[in-house]
């Protein structure tokens, strides 16, 4: 080999060392002028010639529908980091689609796109057609592949309205003078047509043949049968508005126990069983002093009243119960006015109660919870003549007011008899 030849080797060697760039340290992950770290959250973030990328969407989950008359309500989970959503609905599966950007291939194919919650509705849709829902996430760079698909029908809402009873009206004939308080409706000069009188039964089924005012009612034999509004002798009655069938109290003649099971002169304490442990109290099951307020000793409360009650199939039905506090003041007639016992709030055509009768409030099955004392040991009573006894003075006829569960009141039972 010639001097010459040598020196052009060495020459070339040494410039293939010059350019080349050496070979990283073991250990050393970088490479060219890149750099790696992981940020707070535990995501890895790069930077490559200064480009960044960050974990992918994960697709949306949990997507659900509900349905109205051509709506549909869609709500599915959040996505974190995604920054909106697209919603796409057909009348066709998406399953035959491989990539959802071919939504509009489909049968009704539509999308609704930036939703920024993870909700949307879904409106102007046709009743009783089936739609295909699927929801994908996105952020500036990327969306997600679609969601597990649901489908929903829209459709036309409707209840079946043959068992809906009406409410009673109030009874109310008078209207509110600057003079009287007191008028005929049609003379009060407080703008009657706006007031009580001017509406409802009592005004468009005003004619007492069954009741007072707008109320109608129907007397029952004690084995079931509906008698004549002049019948003078019945054991139970039925609200031909509110589909309710009412207890008939008997006698009143202010003797407990002589009348038998229904002695309108009867009271009771509020007690039902079912509540113990409860944080409603489950009431006194025996008067700690009077056990004996009405036919058979020692069953003076509710729950056993109740019982005895639909062991003797009252009218020939044995789903007799304690009336809610709505239920029992849908039998109050407002037209009556009375503050210390002058008159009953209740049509005494078909719920006869004697001036001689003592009992004045009746238990309703309602629950009372004293904020102050902080004991659920009340439950809701109503007045049907107004109370002049000591502590209740002002109580007038048809107020709502509680009582301890020890107290000793009436109980007209009730029941629903819209089925019969």
């Amino acid at each position: 080999m010639t001097l010459r030849r040598i020196n052009a080797i060495l020459m070339c060697l040494a410039l293939l060392t010059a350019c080349g760039s050496p070979e990283p340290a073991e250990g050393d992950n970088s490479a060219g002028s890149g750099t790696s770290s992981s940020d707070s959250s535990g995501d890895s973030t790069s930077n490559n010639g200064g480009s960044t990328t960050t974990d992918s969407l994960t697709v949306p989950t949990g997507l659900a529908a509900t349905v109205s008359s051509q709506t549909i309500n869609v709500t599915w989970n959040e996505v974190s980091a995604a920054t909106s959503y697209n919603l796409y609905h057909a009348t066709e599966s998406f399953a035959s689609l491989s990539d959802i950007s071919n939504y509009a291939t489909l049968a009704g194919g539509t999308l609704i796109n930036d939703i920024t919650g993870a909700s949307s509705s879904i409106t102007g849709l046709a009743n009783s057609t089936t739609y295909f829902i699927v929801v994908t996430a996105e952020d500036s760079s990327e969306e997600t592949a679609a969601s597990a698909e649901i489908s929903a029908t829209p459709t036309t809402i409707t209840a079946d309205l043959s068992n809906v009873v009406e409410l009673n009206d109030t009874g109310v004939s008078r209207a509110l003078t600057t003079e009287t308080h007191q008028s005929n409706c049609g003379s009060g000069n407080l703008v009657s047509s706006q007031q009580d009188c001017a509406f409802g039964r009592d005004v468009t089924s005003s004619d007492d043949l069954d009741g007072d005012l707008g109320f109608s009612f129907t007397k029952v034999s004690s084995d079931g049968t509906s008698l004549a509004a002049t019948a003078t002798s019945w054991s139970c009655v039925s609200d031909n508005v509110t589909g309710l069938m009412w207890e008939l109290k008997q006698g009143g003649n202010g003797v407990i126990g002589d009348e038998g099971l229904h002695d309108m002169d009867d009271t009771f304490t509020w007690y039902e069983p079912s509540l113990a442990g409860s944080s409603a109290d489950a009431g006194t099951e025996t008067h700690s002093t009077s056990p004996s307020t009405c036919d058979t000793a020692l069953s003076c409360n509710t729950s056993a009243y109740v019982a005895r009650v639909n062991a003797a199939t009252l009218c020939g039905f044995s789903d007799w119960r304690l009336p809610k506090t709505n239920e029992l003041l849908s039998l109050i007639f407002y037209d009556t006015f009375g503050t210390s016992g002058a008159a009953d709030v209740i049509d005494e055509d078909f719920f006869p109660r004697p001036n001689s009768t003592s009992v004045r409030k009746y238990w309703t099955g309602s629950h009372y919870f004293d904020v102050d004392t902080n004991k659920g040991d009340q439950a809701w009573g109503i007045f049907f003549r107004g109370s002049g006894l000591t502590g209740q003075a002002g109580k007038a006829s048809g107020t709502i007011d509680s009582s301890t569960k020890g107290s000793l009141l009436g109980v007209m039972l009730v029941r629903d008899a819209s089925d019969d």
